[in-house]
């Protein structure tokens, strides 16, 4: 427990005057031998994002806050005792917090450091966002693989069907479709070639940054706008976010020409060779990854100014990333030396913010030891818990004791006939008052298709607590007998299709005890948990007396957490 300071003088202990020095210094709570410190209350409390800091407003209160934080130094201390922080899956959580913070920080002070936004740039982008523009596109890394696809879409071929084949974008999955937008979110020489373009008009291969696109306009239609001041921080957020991954591909150019990237021809080949094999067809679904020899995955594929990559380090990647995003019809060298180029320039990013001492900052270790501290934690208590088992027995027992929570919800069956206007809803209600079959009317009449089908009837039970959502229809269904049907109502957005409705209960089912058999299953989990943080809690209880831990009323009174919540 490095954070706690030893107790220098037992005089002063016994006196409770541990308040020598400053406000900073006093004790708030003794753990064995060793002092927590209103400052080291004040590191814990303000560690937690402003939002989520607890009010604290009483006593009790802030001294539980206290006691969790001694529970948890006490739980981490034993946790070392055992090995537990030697753990792989404990290291990889640390470096992946130090990895996750340090490209915080560096992206902060390196990249959104880097962006202004005048005035100029604002109202500019206003004036753009009078128009959306309905766009496909085909994203691809190869100037070999535009050329072809361009000249494939001028042949008269189907453009979202190229999109499905050779899009290296998760956009290939819907044809292309990247949606309606204004201008604004793509880089200026871009949106100038789409501006350009008539409904239905497609571009040449663009050079999108180190890639190249080819954009299919659909539509561009005029939209409404908000006034200045209300658009003004969608406006601005949006030309940050386009300078700073402006500012981020640039950085990234240059790291990989500081660290010299030279990629093997041969070994580019045998991929590209492999993937063009695999997907020989058009029809071969996306995201296949081809087969490479034991020979052929350790042949050197990259390398650069203090590492190197071979074929397996090249499968082992592209394994992990979506299928959208990976290789496919009509791979050639080029697409795979730009996919491998964009992998490795992670990695020399988080080689660059090492040795410019990011993972080294205050900020990183101080977030890094949190969560060294709380996988700790976490493996700690699963060691503890692991043997732990409920058997049928004990299962019985938990079920007795809280059977009377143990009850089902109430339900109702539904049939219904919905109607885009007032004026149907109102003729199928006279027809029903007059003998008609609810579910003949269902079918002939009903907007819903789906439902209508079915005469009507609604494919199982809907929960009560469902309908409280909206409070009309369910006033309207609970007063219904078994076998009724309602009165026209008209339906709110977002319950079914159709703009009226008429309803009719089929079946209600009360909320009644649920037996053994029907909550074995699902309760077989929630018992054993309780069991297990029982355990858990027993075991802490009994180390934190062995600890001695006792708290300060004076130190924690001298605490202004109200203030500090603001910091």
């Amino acid at each position: 427990m490095k954070k706690f300071i030893m107790i220098l003088c037992l005089a002063a202990l016994a006196a409770f005057s541990l308040t020598c020095g400053t406000s900073e210094d006093k004790a708030v709570a003794r753990v064995g031998g060793e002092i927590m410190t209103v400052a080291m209350v004040k590191e814990h409390y303000l560690a937690i994002s402003r939002e989520a800091r607890p009010e604290l407003p009483t006593f009790d209160e802030q001294e539980q806050f206290v006691r969790d934080i001694v529970s948890k130094e006490i739980l981490a201390t034993e946790a070392r005792k055992i090995g537990i922080d030697k753990l792989p899956e404990v290291t990889q959580a640390t470096n992946n917090a130090i990895q996750r913070k340090a490209w915080e920080v560096f992206y902060q002070e390196q990249v959104k450091s880097a962006v202004e936004v005048t005035e100029a740039d604002i109202q500019d982008l206003y004036e753009k966002q009078r128009y959306s523009y309905h766009l496909l596109w085909i994203f691809l890394r190869s100037q070999a693989q535009a050329d072809e696809v361009s000249r494939r879409i001028a042949a008269g071929e189907d453009f979202g069907k190229l999109a499905e084949i050779y899009s290296m974008d998760p956009s290939r999955e819907r044809a292309g479709d990247i949606g309606a937008r204004p201008l604004g979110t793509l880089p200026q020489s871009v949106e100038e070639t789409v501006n350009a373009l008539s409904p239905g008009g497609v571009t040449d291969p663009i050079v999108y940054d180190s890639y190249y696109v080819i954009i299919k306009l659909v539509e561009k239609a005029e939209q409404q706008v908000p006034d200045l001041e209300g658009a003004r921080p969608g406006l601005e957020a949006m030309i940050r976010t386009r300078r700073e991954t402006a500012r981020q591909r640039e950085m990234a150019a240059e790291i990989k020409a500081k660290y010299g990237l030279t990629f093997l021809p041969d070994a580019l080949e045998t991929i590209a060779k492999r993937t063009r094999e695999l997907y020989s067809s058009e029809d071969v679904r996306t995201g296949l990854i081809p087969e490479f020899s034991d020979e052929e995955l350790a042949r050197n594929l990259v390398q650069y100014e203090g590492g190197e990559w071979r074929i397996r380090t090249y499968t082992d990647k592209i394994k992990m990333q979506a299928p959208s995003m990976r290789p496919g019809y009509g791979t050639d060298s080029e697409t795979i030396k730009s996919v491998i180029g964009d992998f490795i320039t992670g990695e020399l990013w988080m080689v660059e913010i090492q040795n410019e001492g990011y993972t080294q900052r205050p900020e990183v270790l101080a977030l890094a030891n949190r969560v060294r501290e709380e996988a700790m934690i976490t493996a700690l208590h699963e060691e503890l818990v692991r043997n732990i088992e409920m058997s049928e027995e004990d299962l019985r027992i938990f079920y007795e004791e809280r059977k009377s929570e143990l009850m089902s919800e109430t339900s109702v069956l539904l049939a219904m006939i919905t109607f885009e206007t007032e004026e149907e809803a109102a003729e199928v209600h006279r027809l029903l008052d007059a003998g008609g079959s609810f579910a003949d009317l269902a079918r002939e009449r009903s907007f819903d298709r789906n439902t209508g089908e079915n005469g009507g009837a609604l494919r199982g039970h809907l929960l009560q607590r469902s309908l409280e959502t909206f409070p009309d229809i369910e006033i309207l269904i609970n007063g219904l007998a078994v076998g009724s049907y309602s009165e026209p109502a008209p339906m709110p957005m977002g319950l079914f299709p159709g703009n009226y409705g008429i309803f009719k209960l089929l079946e209600r089912k009360e909320s009644r005890q649920m037996t053994f058999e029907e909550v074995r299953d699902e309760l077989s989990n929630s018992a054993l948990v309780f069991e297990q943080d029982k355990a858990f809690g027993e075991w802490l209880v009994a180390k934190m007396e062995e600890y001695d831990v006792e708290i300060y009323p004076a130190g924690l009174e001298s605490m202004n957490f109200r203030e500090l919540r603001g910091q």
